[in-house]
């Protein structure tokens, strides 16, 4: 019993000594969340579109920023779908390619990321600390990377303008050559 009462004391004072024990830091006030960094997203462009096959078909996310969620069938454009999540550090790798490519694409080539599996504060975190602004999707459940049968990430597709899936990249190495090679290769742009 002295031999703990004494190891008690001691770890007490070397608390004390460190300034760990002086004025503790609540735990309950972490930083606020930040504003969403990223673009609204788009409207889909036509429900006119025949319906897609595959794994877009009837997907539909809510937006980052809120609003009408998105149908990933119903883009009507060619579009890079970029699946990741902040603690993914392939993924956080991968974003500033990702947004120096939609920079250089314009409206010729919609860049959507998705947050997979991720919590709101982490995402827009990330997405502030990379400087990304493309739009961006939620999903905290991981709805999309299961109906693709992936359960890791990054993962990102191209995706012609009818929604069908024409190339899939898991390498977690993409760059703005590579993505250029991709989109031009898979659906024709330039």
């Amino acid at each position: 019993m002295v031999r703990s009462a004494t190891a008690v004391a001691l770890l007490a004072a070397l608390l004390a000594l460190a300034g760990c024990g002086a004025s503790p830091v609540p735990l309950s006030s972490p930083e606020p969340p930040p504003e969403s960094p990223f673009a609204a997203c788009p409207t889909p462009i036509s429900e006119s579109l025949a319906p897609a096959e595959g794994p877009l078909a009837g997907m539909t996310l809510p937006c980052f920023t809120g609003g009408e969620p998105v149908a990933l069938d119903r883009l009507g454009r060619p579009a890079v779908i970029n699946l990741w999540a902040s603690s993914c550090d392939p993924c956080r790798r991968e974003m500033p390619e990702l947004q120096a490519f939609a920079d250089e694409m314009g409206d010729r080539v919609l860049v959507l990321g998705v947050a997979t599996g991720d919590q709101w504060n982490a995402a827009a975190w990330a997405g502030l600390e990379f400087g990304v602004r493309y739009p961006s999707l939620f999903d905290p459940d991981r709805a999309l990377a299961a109906a693709l049968g992936r359960n890791t990430l990054p993962v990102t597709l191209i995706v012609a303008a009818d929604g069908s899936i024409a190339a899939t990249d898991v390498s977690g190495a993409l760059t703005v050559e590579e993505l250029r090679r991709l989109v031009s290769e898979n659906i024709g742009l330039d």
